[in-house]
């Protein structure tokens, strides 16, 4: 298994203690700050996870733009074509459909929203539309196929309404098969339910991550911001780096003027994820600007690897971009 792969477990077991008290206590109406004093007093100290406070834009701050961020002239240069990358969404969008009907159809989901991350990205990383390209074709047939066959059982497999995973699902077959109307619809009442607080506001994340990107697909850039903000930073969720989403993130806050900040994450994802297509993005708009730093060893070692925990997915994710492999 790779370290990423390994990142979110280490992410979970960092905080594993945490989260079975504060979430049950958030569950049964207890404020968060309430939930984290009453487990602070009830857990011993040595099992208290450790938090470091080693932010790597204080390690090495971000240096300062040489020219402002032009979105509309940015040349991003892509490993794959714009028509291989619609292929690809495809074959993911036909492996979601086979997850779809295991009886674990978690797996769906996890493509669900890799789908979506790439088709925002496709603009700015190709500088068209996806849905313009005769490939596109297929994917909307196919994306129609399948809601008629899943909506069609009896009973279905997933709950559409109750699930909210299950829901930004359907949000994205509607999408693809043009039903732009209809998606919008039910993303605007799509809504998290859980038991536990924390499972709670993971998904409350996701769909505030889904928001963002739809906002985004029709160029309302603040709302964009506003939705990926509030998803990675709900304080009961660990928003574990990744590539596509930061790099989203990271050009929203130039395009809103958040200028070290949106250096300083787009920096991040060329240091940890090089060879991503969040990378790709994020590289094309730091040179844009005047403001790449080129990753090199011992720079990644002092600002993600040196003092800090082993499952750190900061040093995990920071060891795998410098393994040869």
């Amino acid at each position: 298994m790779s370290w990423s792969a390994k990142v979110a477990t280490a992410a979970v077991a960092l905080v594993a203690a945490g989260v079975l008290g504060s979430a049950t206590l958030f569950a049964t109406g207890v404020s968060r700050d309430e939930a984290l004093q009453a487990l602070g007093a009830t857990l011993p100290k040595h099992v208290t996870p450790p938090v470091e406070k080693r932010d790597p834009c204080s390690i090495d701050p971000p240096p300062p733009a040489v020219h402002p961020f032009d979105r509309s002239a940015l040349v991003v240069e892509s490993a794959v074509s714009a028509e291989r990358e619609a292929q690809d969404l495809r074959a993911e969008l036909l492996d979601a459909e086979r997850k779809l009907k295991q009886p674990d159809s978690f797996d769906a989901w996890s493509i669900e929203e890799d789908i979506d991350q790439r088709r925002t990205l496709y603009v700015v990383r190709f500088g068209k539309d996806a849905c313009k390209l005769p490939e596109w074709k297929a994917i909307a047939d196919d994306a129609a196929r399948i809601l008629a066959e899943m909506e069609a059982l009896d009973p279905p497999p997933v709950d559409w309404h109750a699930d909210s995973y299950a829901a930004t699902f359907r949000v994205l077959l509607l999408d693809l098969a043009g039903r732009s109307d209809e998606a919008a619809r039910a993303l605007s009442v799509a809504r998290a339910s859980h038991w536990c607080g924390n499972c709670l506001a993971g998904r409350q994340a996701e769909l505030d991550a889904r928001r963002s990107e739809a906002a985004e697909r029709r160029g309302d850039m603040p709302a964009a911001l506003v939705f990926l903000d509030r998803a990675r930073s709900s304080p009961f969720t660990f928003s574990v780096p990744a590539a596509a989403t930061d790099a989203r993130h990271g050009l929203l806050m130039l395009d809103a003027g958040r200028e070290s900040s949106g250096i300083c994450l787009l920096q991040r994802v060329v240091d940890l994820f090089p060879k991503s297509a969040g990378a790709e993005v994020a590289r094309a708009a730091l040179l844009q600007m005047g403001a790449l730093r080129q990753p090199n060893e011992s720079r990644i070692r002092a600002m993600y690897v040196d003092g800090r925990a082993e499952n750190n997915p900061l040093r995990m994710l920071a060891l795998e971009a410098l393994s040869p492999h």
